[in-house]
């Protein structure tokens, strides 16, 4: 405002705003904290938008599944899903996708970019807003060879079952404390 001496005034109102900007630089450091810990997991991490097309996916996805996270961009999840696990992960996402749902735990077939399919273990979340679920934070791990121990263990206790219940001899298996825990067929005859 010019006065009419010739001085010129300006009039303002300033606010304290010290604690809102502080705040907002906890958040941006917050969420770039936790983004590092996604990147540098060596589980794959990605959010899926409510529209269920891939928003984000973490580095990892490369050195396990072989893709580039950026080309995921804007696909859906179902299409890394082998086409017989596809029904169980619809339904745990379904599951999973409720307001108040609980995030759900699933093994299923992952496709890797060669091809191939290896075993993943899925844990997935909603993101939720004023009660509204804007969107999906989903983690995978390559159970693999987990998944092949435990069938070649099944395998093996089966052809052991087998090898038991067919044997002349008798067969006796015992714990630790000397107790017989099986015994094959032939007990009786013998």
């Amino acid at each position: 405002v010019l006065r009419a001496d010739g001085s010129v005034v300006v009039y303002g109102a300033a606010r304290d705003v010290t604690r809102a900007h502080a705040e907002a630089m906890a958040l941006a450091a917050s969420e770039e904290r936790y983004r590092r810990l996604a990147e540098n997991s060596s589980d794959i991490v990605f959010r899926v938008r409510p529209d269920g097309l891939l928003e984000w996916v973490s580095p990892s996805i490369e050195s396990i599944l072989g893709w580039d996270p950026a080309a995921l961009i804007g696909t859906r999840p179902w299409e890394l899903v082998h086409p017989d696990d596809r029904a169980r992960a619809a339904d745990a996402f379904a599951a999973a996708a409720h307001p108040n749902g609980e995030g759900r735990f699933l093994e299923f077939r992952g496709r890797h970019k060669d091809g191939g399919y290896l075993w993943m273990s899925a844990h997935g979340r909603p993101e939720l807003s004023e009660g509204y679920v804007n969107g999906f934070v989903v983690a995978l791990r390559d159970v693999d060879d987990q998944v092949h121990a435990r069938a070649a263990l099944a395998r093996s206790e089966r052809d052991f079952r087998l090898l038991a219940s067919n044997a002349t001899d008798l067969v006796v298996r015992t714990g630790p404390d000397q107790r017989i825990t099986l015994a094959s067929p032939t007990v009786t005859r013998t």
